[in-house]
C-alpha cells in the first residue's frame, strides 16, 4: 500500500513514462495538487504507471485501493481482461469471422 500522498513522481517515473499519461500537458505542480486532492486520481494513476511498466500484478493492487467503486471496477476491468483473456484474439480463426 502507498505511503499517504505517495504518487507516481515518488516511483522513479521516467521520461518516457510520463509522455504515456495525459496529464503531461500540465505542469508537475498542477498534477501533484490534484493528487493532493484526490486520492483515487493518485491511485489510479499509480496503476497506470504499473500497467505500463509491464507489472499488471501491482497495478491491480493500486487499482483495488481506489474508494469510488465504478471507477475502481471499471479500471479493474480493464486490466484484468488481458490477464483473463490473454492472447484469445490469436485462437480466432479467419472462418469464425465470416459473420461480420
Amino acid at each position: 500500500m502507498p505511503g499517504k500522498n505517495e504518487t507516481i513522481f515518488d516511483h522513479e517515473i521516467t521520461t518516457d513514462e510520463i509522455k504515456k499519461f495525459w496529464f503531461r500537458l500540465y505542469p508537475k505542480d498542477y498534477v501533484l495538487d490534484v493528487f493532493e486532492k484526490d486520492n483515487d486520481s493518485r491511485l489510479g494513476a499509480l496503476s497506470r504507471l504499473y500497467t505500463i511498466r509491464g507489472d499488471k500484478k501491482r497495478g491491480i493492487d493500486f487499482a483495488s485501493q481506489i474508494k469510488d467503486k465504478e471507477i475502481r471496477d471499471n479500471l479493474l476491468m480493464l486490466l484484468t481482461e488481458d490477464l483473463i483473456y490473454g492472447d484469445m484474439e490469436d485462437e480466432v480463426d479467419d472462418d469464425s469471422l465470416e459473420a461480420f
